[in-house]
């Protein structure tokens, strides 16, 4: 197996998330206009927000 898929999937953490629908088909659209999935449009968006948002940098 290739040591970057292992090295990636190490590093992930899964869960289940409810969220309100008129928000989860704006993040659609965005992650298909940013050319992502929808899950990665999530990570994004909330990686963007610490960034600019945790004290804890």
């Amino acid at each position: 197996m290739d040591s970057n898929i292992n090295n990636q999937a190490e590093s992930e953490t899964r869960f289940t998330l409810r969220i309100d629908s008129e928000i989860f088909e704006r993040i659609k659209y965005h992650a298909k206009k940013n050319k992502r999935s929808s899950a990665k449009q999530i990570e994004f968006i909330l990686d963007e927000w610490l960034r600019n948002n945790d004290d804890k940098k």
